[in-house]
């Protein structure tokens, strides 16, 4: 190994390490979610269709609009120098 590079195995963990873990806890708290309310909704609308298909839409709409509203606020203090 040549001097004043790093060892492979330094043991300082890369943040992107974790990354599969974070992304299985997500579909996993996802799919929790999703199970929840499509039982939830099953008992509103009195069928399972309405219900599937009304968490469905939830979910297509939310997921292209909540991360552009974390990032607006996430770049709300940024000034343009």
């Amino acid at each position: 190994m040549k001097a004043g590079l790093p060892s492979p195995h330094s043991g300082s963990a890369s943040p992107l390490r974790f990354l599969p873990v974070f992304f299985f806890f997500s579909g996993a708290s996802s799919l929790i979610f999703e199970t929840i309310f499509t039982r939830l909704l099953t008992y509103t609308f009195g069928n399972t269709a309405h219900a599937v298909s009304t968490v469905l839409a939830a979910f297509l709409v939310a997921w292209p609009w909540a991360p552009t509203r974390w990032a607006a606020g996430w770049t709300a203090g940024v000034r343009a120098c």
